[in-house]
């Protein structure tokens, strides 16, 4: 088995960020009295993308750090895991490597890759991929697939990057007819600023119910404090609406989520409420999935940390 381990972005101030490259390197060198291989970027890249892929099939699109946090990580982490595709070459876990490749400088580490799925199938090919709906047989099974799609739309997916998960969330305000639920890691001025705030407003004017759901990963009081504050300001700003709901305290949330209408769904590595990741041009990449079941799932996760 061959395993790729892609650092993203590294704090090097964080005391752990050294003992995690020493054991990485430690792990390089058992991995050379194994049949298999260890290939570890030997720089950070320039992403914030949390991912998982397996043999280009199966794909783990998540918030959680998979090479800093720990099972004693307390906060709330949240992920998709996809496993079945009928046509792999434009499935889900292509489309991740796809994305990763073509949004960062990739290196030796990329020179492996290719050697291993090839240079057109990792860096060529589409990046939305169109719905599916499963094998269809005889007309029966044809007009049984037809007549549940009609109650029960067939899941589509494309994926995100960087930049465009902004314009997601200022559409999703804007075209929302009933509901529309955020989560985020962390919180700024620079993200909820003039333009995300009469977004908000005109969706409250409309009826929209939205929901705010936001951490914090500074340990300073201080900071906490300021992000307390940010939020009872726009309490008070938005807040005369009843359907606008937002905690005042920092929670421990680290998951990055967009759910519209109960039927659109966006789980990402990219924090909504703030720029910390973006404003250093990381990349960041994120899952859109059109699917009442998820969408209506996701919500029922965020609804006990709202209240």
């Amino acid at each position: 088995m061959r395993v790729f381990l892609l650092r993203g972005l590294g704090v090097e101030e964080d005391p752990a960020e050294a003992e995690r490259i020493a054991i990485l390197e430690h792990l390089c060198v058992e991995a050379k009295d194994t049949e298999g291989e260890l290939h570890v970027s030997p720089a950070p890249h320039h992403s914030h993308a949390k991912f998982v892929v397996a043999d280009a099939r199966a794909a783990l699109v998540s918030s959680f750090n998979f090479l800093q946090a720990t099972r004693d990580n307390r906060q709330l982490n949240i992920g998709l895991f996809t496993t079945h595709c009928p046509d792999p070459e434009h499935g889900i876990a292509r489309a991740v490597l796809r994305n990763w490749t073509s949004n960062t400088t990739g290196g030796s580490i990329l020179d492996s890759l290719e050697q291993q799925l090839g240079r057109d199938e990792l860096l060529t090919g589409p990046g939305v991929i169109r719905p599916e709906s499963g094998p269809i047989g005889d007309p029966l099974t044809a007009f049984q697939c037809w007549f549940g799609q009609l109650h029960e739309p067939p899941c589509g997916w494309e994926t995100l990057t960087s930049e465009a998960h902004r314009d997601a969330l200022l559409v999703a305000l804007r075209t929302a007819e009933r509901s529309v639920t955020v989560t985020s890691g962390d919180m700024s001025t620079s993200a909820v600023d003039a333009v995300l705030v009469s977004y908000l407003r005109s969706a409250l004017e409309r009826g929209v119910r939205v929901r705010l759901l936001w951490g914090c990963q500074a340990r300073d009081p201080g900071e906490q404090q300021r992000l307390s504050e940010q939020a009872r300001e726009l309490q008070a700003i938005l807040g005369t609406a009843r359907s606008f709901i937002i905690n005042l305290q920092p929670k421990l949330v680290h998951c990055k989520c967009l759910v519209v209408d109960d039927w659109v769904s966006v789980v990402t590595s990219y924090n909504f409420l703030s720029y910390r990741g973006l404003r250093s041009g990381a990349h960041e990449l994120g899952l859109k999935v059109y699917s009442h079941p998820l969408a209506v799932r996701l919500n029922s996760i965020v609804d006990p940390f709202l209240g």
